[in-house]
């Protein structure tokens, strides 16, 4: 056995890796990839910026001038925490890392792949729960697995990663209501 296999949690060697598809001449809205070029003028303004900054130094670890253009933007009170990451693989794998190890993740199904494996990264028990066949929340069968699995953190991806719902807002105040888990 390689070095690797024996220092390899077990778990994590049994995980395969989940196939991405090709997509020749397709439009990939799930990467939030934009299909057309940036504009010359915005290429111009983004390496003006980076020609000032300081590329030898690690950034503001705190981001503040960022979070304070968020908040003004979006208009988040001053005593919401805005957390900020490298793309949202990092972000969810913060949030399942404040979990106990066994606590469970619960999110609609079809979604982001990415909920299901960072739970199994982290050790966490993860809970899909089905789409109706509109392709819709089906908030009975959420509500009841809510109940009996109890989660510590509900995603709910919007619009949702592979679908492309935008689901029902009384849906999804309703789940917000009705727990005491994190609802991302």
């Amino acid at each position: 056995m390689s070095f690797i296999n024996n220092w390899l949690r077990s778990d994590i060697q049994a995980i395969n890796a989940y196939h991405v598809p090709t997509s020749v001449d397709m439009v990939k809205l799930d990467a939030m990839e934009s299909p057309f070029p940036l504009p010359d003028e915005l290429i111009g303004q983004y390496l003006a910026y980076l020609a000032d900054a300081d590329l030898n130094r690690y950034p503001n670890p705190g981001a503040d001038e960022l979070q304070q253009t968020l908040r003004e933007l979006m208009n988040i009170p001053t005593d919401f925490g805005v957390l900020l990451g490298n793309g949202s693989d990092e972000l969810i794998q913060l949030l399942a890392l404040a979990c106990e190890t066994g606590d469970t993740i619960l999110s609609i199904e079809p979604s982001f792949v990415m909920y299901g494996m960072i739970a199994k990264f982290t050790r966490l028990n993860y809970q899909g729960v089905n789409l109706d066949d509109n392709f819709e929340i089906d908030l009975s069968a959420t509500l009841s697995a809510i109940k009996t699995h109890k989660p510590k953190l509900i995603f709910i991806a919007y619009p949702n990663n592979p679908t492309g719902n935008a689901f029902d807002r009384s849906a999804i105040e309703t789940i917000i209501t009705s727990t005491e888990a994190m609802v991302v």
